[in-house]
């Protein structure tokens, strides 16, 4: 899903990201994802939310954060604050002209993220 938000700064695209102890499927999402988003880190941000996760979620998120630095933007709520909410707030933390609301599971296709990218160029 994609919409229209402020747009405070350089970045195109928001790829937000609300999670709940699902550390294992995040992994996969993100190592699939950031070699991508690497390639265009001053376009991009990836915001995500950690809805109080117990599992081992925060460490995940800070190791990637220090392989990718200033490409993350992260939250941890103290507790579950329940699905909807926790959209809500990975959706507040976007900066971006567009955001993209994936699910912790979701995958990414090869090269979606440079044709994205070079379709927001293209048509602004």
């Amino acid at each position: 899903m994609f919409s229209i938000v402020k747009m405070n700064n350089k970045k195109i695209l928001s790829i937000c990201i609300p999670t709940y102890n699902r550390q294992h499927e995040l992994n996969e999402l993100l190592s699939n994802l950031l070699p991508q988003v690497g390639k265009f880190s001053e376009l991009i941000e990836i915001c995500i939310s950690n809805n109080g996760s117990i599992d081992e979620t925060d460490r995940l998120v800070n190791d990637y954060m220090k392989k990718y630095p200033n490409l993350i933007r992260y939250r941890k709520n103290m507790k579950n604050m329940g699905v909807d909410s926790n959209f809500l707030s990975v959706i507040k933390m976007a900066e971006a002209k567009f955001v993209w609301l994936m699910g912790d599971d979701d995958n990414i296709s090869k090269n979606a993220i440079k044709i994205m990218i070079t379709f927001f160029k293209n048509n602004n």
